[in-house]
């Protein structure tokens, strides 16, 4: 690969401090080299900024807000920050692959001129060998990722997934800073309906599920948002338009995280009154575990 760009890896962290030292050694092992490594501290109340100053001098370019932001504000900031020709973004409690960066700039630079975004695949407890495999029968290295594919399997991309030139993400992109949750999902329906995502046909994150403090978890900032999520991207009407056909099923998944942040945080109430709601306007979903929580929440309410 000839200029060898510079890469940014962009890691906004929250009280994660020591977890976050795995995601950025990941950084460190990449076989592509040149490299910045930016943490945005979101407001840690645990010392992150200090601990990681002492752990890794000046190897990292480390970032505070003054309060918590949340993730969107603190990824935008890292894409304002930093003067890479290419960005990329890495939760703090999960890591790089050590050739996600060059197999993705390499897919980036490689494909058509119109490509102006690249991914791979994801690694979970559910991501074995056998979905990777899956995942390339469905496509090949160098085919575009198409909206409709996206909506069909959300799973095709993901925040640590992705690189993109930092103009493109400051033109098209950047986060929208509204969303505490489904902010990824938002930005991602934005760029496919201007840009095309190239896929680089192999594993460039894991994705780790012993963190503490996750997004899926936090249930008050769920209700508080309500659905604000798919608000967003009917208000968009040139974006409404091109996923018309996807709204219901949107509504729908947005509604049952909705329903579920109220039954896991006590609210049955609430959660009785948005399920019988939701019925009347085919929201709810329809399926034994809404059915069950429903005959539940008389019963714990009385606990």
């Amino acid at each position: 690969m000839t200029n060898y760009p510079k890469v940014a890896v962009i890691i906004p962290t929250y009280n994660r401090y020591p977890v976050i030292c795995r995601a950025i050694d990941s950084v460190f092992i990449q076989s592509y080299s040149n490299i910045d490594c930016l943490v945005i501290d979101d407001g840690s109340t645990d010392n992150t900024a200090q601990l990681l100053k002492d752990k890794y001098s000046s190897s990292i370019h480390i970032y505070r807000n003054k309060s918590n932001k949340e993730k969107a504000y603190s990824r935008n900031r890292g894409v304002k920050e930093t003067d890479a020709e290419y960005i990329c973004f890495l939760d703090s409690d999960d890591t790089l692959t050590k050739n996600s960066i060059e197999r993705r700039l390499y897919s980036l630079l490689s494909c058509s001129e119109s490509c102006s975004a690249s991914f791979g695949i994801r690694l979970d407890a559910s991501y074995n060998n056998n979905a990777i495999d899956r995942y390339r029968n469905i496509m090949k290295s160098g085919d575009i990722l198409s909206l409709d594919q996206y909506l069909s399997d959300k799973k095709w991309l993901s925040t640590n997934s992705f690189l993109i030139s930092r103009n493109l993400m400051l033109t098209y992109g950047m986060y929208n800073e509204k969303l505490a949750n489904n902010e990824d999902v938002e930005l991602f329906i934005r760029l496919l309906t201007r840009i095309e995502f190239c896929f680089c046909g192999t594993a460039v994150t894991r994705i780790f599920d012993d963190a503490k403090n996750r997004a899926r978890n936090n249930f008050d900032k769920i209700i508080k948002h309500g659905t604000m999520f798919s608000e967003i991207l009917e208000n968009n009407h040139s974006i409404a338009k091109k996923i018309e056909k996807w709204m219901p099923s949107i509504k729908k998944e947005e509604y049952a995280e909705l329903l579920g942040a109220l039954y896991h945080s006590g609210r049955y109430k609430e959660f009785r009154k948005m399920f019988n709601k939701g019925l009347n306007r085919d929201l709810t979903p329809k399926t034994v575990k809404f059915y069950k929580r429903y005959a539940l929440s008389y019963l714990r309410a009385t606990f």
